[in-house]
């Protein structure tokens, strides 16, 4: 008869990457900014033929990038930096060969693709209207273009950076720390 040897399997408990009262006080001032923005949205009245005013987008596009990089800075100096954690052990997804780099370059541009069409129809069959009131702050000079890229790109990065890397490595780990409720 032959027996088996059962090995346990120890699986690795995640650590945070940062203090608690660090991811607190950052989700604070998420929930204080959207609570703000929205009261303020509530109070706010438009003049009669603002809209079609373009208003000066240079400086909101500016202070967006700034803000953004506020954000990576505060996750990346305030967090990763006290606890040892590297950049990497954040970011996490690496390309293995040109195949990775083509595999996604072409999700991406299907993904596009797909909500160019959903788009289309979504204006030309079901929404006969828009939010005009958005339209006013979409580029419209080389300058705003430029930036309005360069805020795209900043959000992309440093959102992932906060959003599904910090924040989601310490959610995984806060039930794993000794002190946790």
């Amino acid at each position: 008869m032959a027996t088996m040897a059962l090995t346990r399997m120890e699986v690795p408990v995640a650590k945070l990457i940062a203090p608690w009262w660090h991811t607190a006080l950052r989700a604070g001032l998420f929930l204080g900014m959207a609570v703000s923005v929205a009261f303020f949205q509530r109070l706010a009245h438009s003049k009669p033929g603002m809209l079609q005013e373009h208003p000066q987008v240079v400086p909101m596009y500016l202070s967006l990038i700034a803000m953004e990089w506020g954000e990576f800075v505060w996750v990346w100096r305030g967090g990763l930096r006290r606890t040892g954690t590297r950049l990497s052990e954040v970011i996490e997804g690496k390309w293995a060969s040109a195949k990775d780099v083509l595999m996604d370059c072409g999700l991406a541009l299907g993904l596009w693709a797909g909500w160019t069409v959903i788009e289309m129809v979504w204006k030309s069959r079901l929404c006969a209207g828009h939010a005009a009131s958005i339209e006013t702050f979409l580029p419209q000079r080389a300058l705003e273009i430029l930036l309005w890229i360069g805020v795209s790109i900043n959000a992309g990065f440093c959102e992932e950076l906060v959003f599904r890397g910090y924040f989601q490595k310490q959610f995984e780990a806060f039930p794993h720390q000794p002190d946790y409720l």
